[in-house]
């Protein structure tokens, strides 16, 4: 199967500026998430306290009206620069439990507003903003690429 010249083009071109809108897409949709989620603000000027987990709450998962499985989410105590007692509830839970009662963790927080934290986790921490910036960086430089070819 031969195709013409111009309809490769073309080909070039709808997939170049469909993998275009998706690659910008993740990039700002996924800086928008980070930023609506304070991550950037953890990860990049964070106000850092000692937490301890006071309990593995229990999370049941439902996927189409039937339970799928238990996990569970800790829920940390920590003292602000205020001094102000704050519990935080992790956002992600696991099965097994990822901490355990009576753990000391790091917690970071926003200072203005105690309340939006989240556990300390390492290099674990820059794995969403990094998987968003690859994925939409190499889909930018993928259409770009189909745009150039579509030209020529």
């Amino acid at each position: 199967m031969n195709l013409e010249a111009a309809t490769i083009r073309t080909i070039h071109r709808v997939v170049g500026v469909i993998g275009l809108v998706v690659g910008l897409t993740v990039l700002v949709g996924g800086a928008h998430l980070i930023h609506h989620h304070h991550l950037d603000q953890f990860l990049y000027r964070p106000a850092v306290a000692d937490g301890q987990v006071v309990e593995n709450q229990r999370v049941d998962n439902y996927r189409h009206g039937f339970r799928t499985g238990t996990s569970y989410r800790a829920i940390v105590k920590f003292t602000d620069r205020s001094g102000e007692p704050v519990l935080c509830r992790d956002w992600i839970s696991f099965n097994p439990p990822a901490f355990f009662v009576n753990q000391h963790v790091w917690i970071f927080y926003d200072p203005h507003d105690s309340r939006a934290a989240m556990i300390d986790r390492g290099a674990k921490n820059y794995y969403l903003p990094g998987f968003l910036a690859v994925f939409g960086g190499l889909a930018v430089l993928g259409s770009i690429q189909r745009l150039r070819m579509a030209r020529s």
